[in-house]
């Protein structure tokens, strides 16, 4: 009986021993299962200030590098780029190269983000990333073969197989080829796959191909029910930039870089205003009414800055888009956009190259206006919100 209580004894013994943790192992699980909730919650915010957090009690190459990954997918490229420029300084490795190449491609400077892509492909010539994101940045330039070649290399080493296809389609409708990019695009669909920009690309294409049948097919079936008349009729009449204006845009930028460090050429024919390819750009606007309130939405490619001009009057509200611009299609679409309910019209204009008017007419009395900015997932455009309620 003794030697049954003295085994027990030890087993308890051991038992408690394996349970027993330090406070910093606590911490580190703690911080772990944080991490793990804010990474399946895509909340990017939560994750800079845990990683923030990491890098100040104790400098990481790896935290560091991590910390500017979360600040690229939380859209501020600024501060990501601030983060990352320690990791630049001492034979960067691939992935730095081509965080910063990616930054560097959201900021509009596609010379120099194609260089520090180029880096890393000659670290790693089958990172399947920097393939793709080199591909991306030859488009821009207008050199679609290139551009071709790239992502075909790309899909080789299992790149997310619906980022790069969308790409492929891209650039087929940059050569306003519609049946190769709709061969692209509708098995993609088929499979299942639901992408906001796939859904957009799909629709665009059927619209251009007159199949306006399968384009809004497309649109009930991702619930997005609340598009105006005429808007398929309308998304028709765009076109592409060409190749053409694709590579005069990069010579502008390139010229606009040796103004700036004052090495442009004395001779040299003075340019269009430059700031203008620099700007935010609206590339989509959309309108429709809802059960409690109508809605427009316009999507941009970084937040846009709004001022409301003046006092609510009774029939009219006025909204300055600061550091925006549009194509002439885009103001079109948004001019020719339906009404019902609470809005008479609406109007979209440029004030000048860097400012976009927005008023609307009301039928009545406004009850209530909500203008919101729809925060945006990773890879898809910010989305500036009207929603307009009455009584």
């Amino acid at each position: 009986m003794g030697k049954l209580v003295n085994i027990l004894l030890l087993l308890s013994g051991l038992l408690l021993g394996g349970c027993v943790t330090k406070a910093g192992d606590h911490d580190a699980i703690d911080e772990e299962q944080k991490e793990f909730i804010l990474t399946k919650m895509n909340d990017f915010q939560g994750l800079i200030k845990l990683y923030r957090e990491k890098l100040n009690r104790k400098e990481d190459a790896k935290t560091r590098y991590i910390l500017a990954n979360h600040y690229h997918s939380a859209m501020d490229y600024e501060s990501s780029r601030h983060y990352l420029a320690p990791l630049l300084v001492d034979n960067p490795d691939e992935d730095i190269l081509l965080l910063e190449g990616k930054n560097l491609l959201e900021q509009g400077q596609i010379a120099q983000a194609l260089g520090c892509v180029r880096a890393a492909l000659s670290k790693n010539p089958e990172h399947g990333e920097a393939l793709n994101t080199q591909g991306v940045l030859l488009a821009q330039q207008g050199d679609y073969l290139a551009a071709k070649a790239s992502f075909d290399k790309a899909r080789t080493h299992f790149v997310d197989e619906d980022k790069v296809i969308n790409n492929l389609a891209m650039l087929a409708i940059m050569q306003e080829d519609y049946p190769t990019a709709r061969d692209y695009l509708a098995p993609l669909y088929a499979r299942g796959y639901t992408g906001e920009n796939l859904l957009h690309n799909l629709v665009f294409v059927l619209v251009k191909m007159r199949d306006f049948e399968g384009a809004e097919a497309v649109l009930h079936r991702a619930k997005n029910v609340d598009v105006s008349d005429g808007l398929l009729e309308s998304l028709s009449k765009i076109k592409p930039r060409s190749q053409l204006q694709l590579q005069q845009r990069e010579l502008l930028a390139k010229q606009e870089v040796l103004i700036k460090k004052g090495q442009g050429d004395e001779d040299a024919t003075p340019a269009l205003p430059l700031s203008k390819e620099h700007n935010n750009e609206i590339i989509a606007v959309r309108a429709g009414q809802h059960e409690k309130y109508f809605r427009m939405a316009m999507a941009s490619r970084e937040r846009i800055a709004i001022k409301q001009l003046g006092d609510r009057t009774l029939n009219q509200v006025v909204y300055e888009l600061r550091g925006v611009t549009a194509s002439d299609d885009i103001l079109r679409i948004g001019n020719s956009l339906m009404v019902d309910g609470n809005v008479r019209s609406i109007s979209i204009a440029h004030k000048d190259n860097n400012t976009i008017l927005v008023k609307f007419i009301l039928k009545k009395k406004l009850d209530k206006l909500k203008v919101f900015h729809l925060a945006a997932e990773k890879s898809e455009p910010e989305r500036l919100v009207f929603d307009f309620y009455h009584g």
